[in-house]
């Protein structure tokens, strides 16, 4: 968008320029009609504040969304470990039971042989 005074000076340099008014004031119209079509182009590129707020909002609620998902993560992580752990002691549960049956068989062959 052009000012009054920013046509005033443009009219007035394409007036000393053309010595001819009625030139000068074609063109500077001309002028302005290509700054305004270049604006017109140009405005929905533009963002409003109500475009930003918007925005903000968007932005706001998908954090929140990836906080929630995270939490959930977090809760199958510690549900992972706590069947790992258990899964854990039900190992070393076999082992040493294991190893005490071997023992005994071991002790047991031991005594045979003798």
């Amino acid at each position: 968008m052009v000012t009054a005074s920013q046509t005033l000076k443009i009219y007035e340099l394409f007036n000393k320029h053309f010595k001819n008014g009625e030139d000068a004031n074609v063109l500077v119209q001309e002028i302005e009609g290509m700054i305004d079509c270049k604006f017109e182009v140009e405005r929905d590129r533009l963002a409003t504040k109500s475009d930003l707020h918007n925005a903000v909002n968007e932005v706001r609620k998908d954090v929140n969304e990836v906080k929630k998902e995270m939490n959930e993560v977090k809760k199958e992580i510690n549900r992972v470990e706590v069947r790992m752990e258990q899964g854990f002691k039900e190992q070393l549960k076999w082992i040493i039971g294991m190893m005490m049956g071997l023992a005994g068989l071991l002790v047991t062959i031991i005594f045979k042989l003798k």
